[in-house]
């Protein structure tokens, strides 16, 4: 059993988790950031350890590609003589900006600041406590007065 072979082959297949399961216009990131196994050039080691991260917009998404993360992982490893110990750190949910809250929002950051300093981002992937925020009110209706 060579672990350096069964993590390469499996970095290989989690790749296809997102660009084969996933809609293209659902933004999703699946990357492998570390990739550690052995000391030298003639021994195999015992055991390689990979680490990275997995970020997508829609939650329901997440949750399925996290259970095609384990899915894959296990046939792969196992498949291939090998052992797995598998972590997936759930991690911070997506943040929703509503629509609504949103427009409402930016009418009065620009009364009270100026429309110069009120800036439009593009959406990013990034992880904040914020997301916990807006999962609760996701759903619920807005009414504005």
């Amino acid at each position: 059993m060579d672990p350096i072979l069964i993590a390469s082959n499996l970095i290989i297949a989690l790749q296809q988790v997102v660009s084969r399961h996933n809609n293209p216009f659902n933004p999703t990131v699946l990357s492998i950031t570390a990739f550690n196994g052995g000391t030298t050039t003639n021994i195999i080691p015992n055991e390689v350890k990979l680490k990275g991260t997995f970020r997508a917009m829609d939650e329901d998404w997440r949750f399925k590609a996290h259970e095609l993360i384990r899915r894959t992982s296990e046939g792969i490893v196992n498949g291939m003589g090998g052992e797995l110990d598998l972590h997936i750190d759930v991690g911070y949910p997506s943040v929703y900006n509503h629509e609504g809250l949103h427009t409402e929002a930016r009418k009065h950051a620009i009364v009270f600041a100026g429309n110069d300093n009120v800036l439009e981002t593009e959406m990013r992937m990034g992880a904040e406590d914020f997301g916990y925020y807006s999962q609760k009110f996701r759903d619920a209706s807005i009414a504005w007065v």
